[in-house]
Parts: structure tokens; sequence; C-alpha cells
């Protein structure tokens, strides 16, 4: 009885286990045949970007693509050449280029069942080689109050043997965070009659910075209504030769003075002295001029005009005049005379001109000195031509005689006298 037991004790337990495995086999059947094959492609290659890593590479990025199942990888197209790498994330670095040339690119993605979505826009990029030269030295910078805390930098423009890229703004020897493209840039959050200096640096493409500008302080205000007072005691002086000098007191403002207004005749110069003292040049002698100067603040604020004054340059050349030759008819002689505006001319010369053409030149001039047919007679023996002395010209019948005498200091010729001798 035990023994008949046992059998079908195990013949039940083989029963069991076979019907289990069929079971088991029978679910795995069916759920083989039910499992789909996989033919959704990943999504389209969005955001394809190339950045030029320089000597011969080129940096492709891009967006992400999605997939019903999972993108395992990226199909990289040079020029329509499927590259042999395959970027397994979004983005990958292509090598061994030829700088200077232009390549397209296209990327797609891979599925795990190695279906291939489209392909991305094309887009180009060329390498470049590197850049080790940086750019030129910034020139220029003015710093300008822009009041309540704020400070106007201007400067001119770099110069880069590929480009400028941006400026480095260092104040007080710290480089801030702006970075201004332009050769502009107003710092602001400063305090009120604080002095600042600064200095501005290009840098290129490469990230080569050039050599810093000279510095340059400033100072912020408060913003200031207030015009400087009156300029007084204005000083106009002749120094000749079209030029006049302008001198005034200094003016005063309850912030500083910035620079003073000229105004010749009612019309605003454009020089702007910031000190007290002015030339003003390319005038005519002889023509008188008028003159106001006004102070201006910061602020652009324009105090009252001074009480006008006047000047007329005059030239350097004594005015000299010759003032009579007369004609001796027994020996042919004839001595010239003279006036000028001043007792003593200083260093002078001449020449005589005879038929039109010149003879004979004395120049430097010196007591009892000859040069053909002229003679001088210094007649204070001082070896300068000064009111007083005289010329002894001999002449010929039938003649025309023409004498000048020339400052030597410009050659300009003060005064020439002609006469015919019978």
């Amino acid at each position: 009885m035990e023994i008949g037991s046992n059998r079908n004790r195990n013949l039940a337990i083989i029963v069991i286990v076979v019907t289990a495995t069929v079971v088991v086999a029978s679910i795995l059947y069916v759920l083989q045949m039910e499992l789909p094959e996989d033919r959704t492609p990943p999504s389209k290659v969005e955001g394809l970007e190339i950045y030029d890593l320089r000597d011969g590479k080129l940096f492709l990025f891009w967006d992400e693509a999605t997939d019903n199942k999972k993108v395992v990888g990226y199909q990289i197209f040079r020029d329509g050449n499927l590259l042999p790498s395959e970027a397994s994330y979004p983005f990958y670095v292509d090598t061994a280029l030829i700088d200077g040339t232009l390549y397209f690119y296209q990327v797609r993605a891979v599925d795990s069942s190695d279906n291939v979505g489209d392909f991305s826009s094309t887009v180009s990029g060329m390498p470049t080689p590197s850049d080790n030269v940086p750019p030129s030295r910034v020139e220029g910078l003015v710093v300008e109050n822009a009041f309540d805390g704020k400070l106007n930098l201007t400067w001119d423009e770099a110069f880069d043997n590929v480009a400028v890229d941006h400026h480095t703004i260092y104040r007080d020897g710290v480089a801030l965070i702006d970075e201004p493209v332009s050769t502009f840039f107003q710092d602001t959050g400063l305090t009120n009659g604080q002095i600042y200096a600064y200095e501005v640096a290009a840098v290129d493409t490469s990230g080569n910075e050039g050599q810093r500008s000279v510095q340059v302080s400033g100072m912020p205000t408060e913003y200031d209504s207030e015009p400087p007072s009156k300029v007084m005691a204005l000083v106009v002086t002749d120094v000749k030769d079209g030029k006049l000098n302008l001198t005034w007191d200094p003016a005063t403002d309850n912030v500083g003075v910035a620079k003073y207004y000229v105004y010749r005749d009612g019309s605003r110069l454009t020089d702007e002295p910031a000190g007290t003292a002015f030339q003003d040049t390319g005038l005519s002698n002889t023509q008188m001029y008028t003159y106001e100067v006004s102070a201006v603040d910061a602020q652009g604020n324009e105090g009252p005009k001074s009480d006008p004054a006047s000047g007329t340059p005059t030239s350097s050349v004594p005015n000299v005049t010759i003032l009579g030759a007369f004609h001796n008819v027994t020996t042919y002689n004839v001595t010239v005379f003279f006036v000028s505006d001043v007792l003593d001319i200083g260093l002078f010369g001449a020449f005589l001109e005879t038929d039109s053409n010149e003879t004979d030149r004395m120049d430097p001039l010196s007591d009892g000195a000859m040069a053909g047919n002229v003679t001088f007679l210094d007649m204070d023996s001082d070896g300068l031509l000064t009111v007083g002395d005289v010329f002894v010209i001999n002449v010929s019948s039938g003649h025309d005689y023409q004498f000048s005498l020339l400052w030597r200091e410009t050659d300009d010729v003060v005064d020439t006298h002609l006469w015919a001798v019978p």
C-alpha cells in the first residue's frame, strides 16, 4: 500500500511539472508572437550649431533627439558623406580639417532598432588657425562725470589681425564683469565724490588681450544745476603774425570748473581750454577782434560771460618806408633814406635791381659794406639798420632802378622804391 502511494505521488508531481512547463512555453510563445517589430524612427535632429576650435577642428552640438524606445547614437555627415565615427551624445568634434575650408554638416539620430531619423538642417563651419596676436593698445580713453554715481567711458577703436571681440574694463586695477563690445561704457553704482581710476584693454576672438590704455580717472558727483561764477580780468595781448593771447582769472563753481568757452566777435570757438589761457591763431594782422570768456562746469552749466576785451594782431616785421631817393645828376649817386614804426629796426638786408634784373645784394648789413654799386653807411655803427642810416647807390644814365629792403629773418620785402635815371 505504501509503495503504491509513493508511485501515485511521484506521478502527480511529474504531471504538474510537465503541465507547468507546457503552460510557460505556451505563454512565452504567445508573448513572442505578440511583440511588434520597432519601425518608428527617432525624431529629426534640431538645433545643430558649429563652433570653431581652430587648428583644423570644429565642434558640432545639437538638441537631443527622442525615440519611442531609445536613441543609441547619431550619424554625422560632412559634405554629404557619412563619417566613420558615430556620436553617442549630442555633440561631436571633427578633426584633421583644413583651416580656411568651408565644410557642410548634417546629423541624424539612430535608435536601438537601427531606425534613422530625418536629417537636421545643413549647417556650415570653417576652422581657422590659432591667433596669438593681441589687439592694439586702446588709445584715447576719456572718463566723464555722468552724475549721481555714474561715469561714462569712451575710447578709440582698437585693431586686431582677426577681429576685436570685446573690451575689458579695469576699475582701480580690478577687471569688471561687464565686457562691452562697443567703445562706450557707463559705470554705475559708484560713490559720489570718490575718484576712480580706469584702464581699458581690447580682447580678440581668440581671447588675446591687448595692452591696457593709459590710466584715466574720474569722479561722479551729484547732479549740479548751479553755474560757475563770471570770468573776470580778461586780457588780450598781441603776439604778432595773426596771433592773440587771452588770459583771465579762474572762475569758481560749487563743484568745479571743467572748461571755458571763448567767444570771438560773438561766435563761440570750437577750442574749449581747461586752463585760464588761450592763444587764438590764424587771424588777420591789423584787424581788431573782440573776445568774451565764460566758465563751464562738468554738468554743462555755463556761467556769465566776461566783460569784452579787444586786441589787434600785428606783423612781427617792422613797418619800413623808403622816404626818398635823391638823384645827383653830376655824380649819378642816389642817397636812400627811410622811416620806420620802430627806431631800432633790427636785422635787414637790401638788394638792387637794374632794368628789372637783380644786380647787387647786401646781406647782412655792416658799416661801410659794399655790394656792387650799393654802399651802406651805418651811422651809429651797430651793424643794424636804424633810422638815420643811409644807402648810397652808384647809378648810370638811361636805366631804371628798383631798391628794396628785406627782413632777413623771414625774407619778407618790407618796402621797394623805383626810379629812373635820365
